[in-house]
C-alpha cells in the first residue's frame, strides 16, 4: 500500500512539472509576442463601446502604422489616425482591415492618396479625411465603399470631386472649402436617406441642376450663392419642388438657353425672348419690329412664366426700362385680350395695384378709354399696367 501511494504520488508531482513546464512556456513566448506587438506597433489598442479601437491619435506618425494590423488578429471596427503628419496613403497601408467601420484621417499633412487605397475597407461607415492638402484624389478611389454614411474631405485643395455616384447610404457627405471650380453634371445617384451635402466656400459660379436633384426630400444643401442651371422649364419647377434646408435656391435657379433659340434670345420656360432694351417707339411700331426679328409680341399667360420672366429682367439689369407686351383693349373697352385673341387674366400675380389709403387699393387696368395697351410698369416692379398706346416704350418679343 505504501509502494502504491508513493508510486501515484511520484506520478501525479511529474505531471504538475510537465505543467507547470508547458504554461512556463507559454507565458513566455505570449509575453514576447505582445512585447514584439507593442515595440512594433507605436499605437494603444482599447477596448471602447464594446467594439476595438485602434487609437494612434497625435502619435507624431509620419506614416500609416500598417504594422499595427498587418497580422489580421484581431476585429478592429475603428482606426484613429488623427493629428499626426502622414503624408501619404499607399495602397496596401489598410489591409488587415476588412472589418473596419471607420476611419479617422483628419488633421494630417496627406498630399496624396493611392488609388485603391480604400478598398480593402468595403463595410467602412466613416471616412474623415478633413484638414489635409489634398489637391487630387484619384476618381475610383472611393469605389467600394457603398457603406459609407459619413464623408468628410472639407478643408483640402481639392479641384475636382471624385465619383461617389454610388454612396447611396450616405447621411453627410462635405466637400466644403476647397478650390472645386467646377462641379461635376452628376453626383449622387439615387440616395436612400435625407442627407446633408455641403458644397458651399468653393470657386464654382456655377452647378447643373442634375448633379443635386437626386437628393431626397428633407434633406440638407449648402452652396454657395451660384447659378443653378436647369435644364428646362420641368427641371427648374421639380427643384423648386424639393423640401430641402439649408441654402434657398429659389433665387440662384436659371433655365439654360436651348439650342433652338437664336444667340439673342433667352429661354424662359422653353419660350425664346427677346428683350430689346435700346430700342423705343409707340405699341404699332414695336410690334412691326417684333415682326422683323422673326417674332411677335410677347404674351405672358402663366404666373410661373411671369415669375421667371421678371427674374431674367432683375438679373440681367433690365428691370429700368417701360416693355410693351402683346395685348390690348382696343376692340372693346375693358376686353383685354392678347394678339391670339385669348383673355388677359386680371388681378394677381400679373397686375399693378394702386394705394387708396393705408388698408386699401385699387388693381390696374384703371386708365379708361384713354389706355389701351399693355406694357411692363418699371414704376410698379414690372407688373402689368395699361398705357396709352402712341407712348415710347421698350418691347419683349416671343420666337413665333
Amino acid at each position: 500500500m505504501d509502494l502504491y501511494y508513493q508510486h501515484s504520488t511520484d506520478k501525479s508531482y511529474k505531471m504538475l512539472l510537465s505543467l507547470f513546464f508547458i504554461s512556463s512556456i507559454l507565458t513566455s513566448r505570449c509575453d514576447a509576442l505582445a512585447k514584439n506587438l507593442t515595440e512594433s506597433c507605436p499605437c494603444d489598442m482599447k477596448y471602447v463601446d464594446e467594439v476595438l479601437v485602434w487609437d494612434c491619435d497625435k502619435k507624431n506618425l509620419h506614416e500609416v502604422p500598417r504594422q499595427c494590423w498587418a497580422d489580421n488578429s484581431y476585429t478592429i471596427s475603428q482606426v484613429l489616425l488623427s493629428n499626426n503628419f502622414i503624408t501619404e496613403i499607399h495602397v496596401d497601408d489598410f489591409v488587415g482591415l476588412g472589418s473596419l467601420k471607420e476611419l479617422m484621417l483628419n488633421n494630417n499633412n496627406i498630399t496624396s492618396v493611392a488609388a485603391g487605397a480604400f478598398k480593402p475597407l468595403a463595410g467602412l461607415n466613416t471616412l474623415d479625411l478633413y484638414h489635409n492638402n489634398i489637391a487630387q484624389l484619384p476618381d475610383d478611389v472611393f469605389e467600394g465603399l457603398v457603406n459609407l454614411e459619413s464623408l468628410w474631405v472639407s478643408h483640402n485643395l481639392l479641384q475636382t470631386i471624385p465619383d461617389i455616384s454610388f454612396v447611396t447610404n450616405a447621411k453627410a457627405i462635405s466637400f466644403s472649402n476647397n478650390n472645386i471650380d467646377t462641379f461635376p453634371k452628376h453626383l449622387l445617384d439615387a440616395p436612400s436617406f435625407p442627407l446633408t451635402f455641403s458644397l458651399q466656400n468653393n470657386l464654382a459660379t456655377e452647378i447643373q441642376a442634375s448633379a443635386i436633384l437626386n437628393l431626397p426630400d428633407y434633406s440638407t444643401l449648402y452652396i454657395d450663392a451660384i447659378t443653378v442651371w436647369a435644364a428646362d422649364a420641368q427641371e427648374a419647377e421639380a427643384l423648386r419642388a424639393k423640401s430641402w434646408f439649408g441654402t434657398e435656391l429659389d433665387g440662384l435657379i436659371q433655365i439654360a438657353a436651348q439650342a433652338d433659340c437664336p444667340s439673342h434670345f433667352h429661354d424662359v420656360l422653353g419660350v425664346c425672348v427677346l428683350v430689346e432694351p435700346f430700342f423705343s417707339g409707340d405699341w404699332g411700331t414695336m410690334s412691326y419690329f417684333c415682326r422683323e426679328m422673326g417674332a411677335e409680341m410677347l404674351k405672358v399667360a402663366d404666373a410661373n412664366f411671369f415669375q421667371q420672366l421678371l427674374h431674367l429682367l432683375r438679373s440681367e439689369g433690365l428691370d429700368h426700362h417701360d416693355y410693351w407686351l402683346g395685348g390690348n383693349d382696343t376692340a372693346e373697352e375693358g376686353s383685354w385680350k392678347w394678339a391670339d385673341g385669348t383673355p388677359i387674366e386680371r388681378g394677381s400675380p400679373f397686375w399693378a395695384t394702386q394705394p387708396q389709403g393705408p388698408e386699401s387699393f385699387l388693381i390696374e387696368p384703371l386708365g379708361g378709354t384713354s389706355e389701351n395697351c399693355l406694357y411692363l410698369d418699371k414704376s410698379r416692379f414690372l407688373y402689368f399696367d395699361d398705357g396709352v398706346c402712341t407712348e415710347a416704350k421698350n418691347v419683349i418679343c416671343q420666337q413665333h
